[in-house]
């Protein structure tokens, strides 16, 4: 029976150094995995804070494009703007030409003339090309 109660008292005091192992063991553990999570959150707020610095920069690249492109029409519309206003006199109208010569009107082509019903077969035909010829030379 003594040796059952040695043999028992062995097996608690056992027991307690594998609990108190275990209990160290767990608390380096428990450090590991504290020291592991800040690392990891600490690499992910620097990750963001690169990514948000690059997102700004392109936000920012992006308006100054669109304010040269925004520059750069306005002052092309504001040189067409003043060469149109250069080529009007006070009235309003296109002004003459710099040599004082007025510009005659472009005459409009003579119109072709239409194709004839044919009395024999009550169809119409195209004119010749003779008759084309001179109608559009005058």
């Amino acid at each position: 029976m003594k040796l059952a109660y040695v043999l028992l008292a062995m097996l608690a005091i056992s027991a307690v150094a594998n609990a108190r192992t275990l209990q160290s063991d767990d608390e380096e553990w428990k450090e590991s995995l504290h020291n592991a999570t800040q690392t990891a959150i600490t690499d992910a707020q620097a990750k963001w804070a690169v990514a948000v610095s690059g997102a700004r920069k392109h936000m920012q690249d992006t308006k100054a494009a669109i304010d040269v492109a925004i520059s750069g029409a306005r002052n092309h519309f504001e040189e067409a703007k003043k060469k149109l206003d250069a080529e009007k006199n006070v009235s309003g109208s296109r002004a003459v030409p710099v040599s004082g010569a007025r510009v005659a009107p472009t005459p409009l082509p003579a119109p072709v003339p239409a194709p004839l019903p044919s009395p024999d077969t009550h169809k119409w035909e195209l004119p010749s090309k003779d008759d084309l010829i001179a109608a559009l030379s005058g």
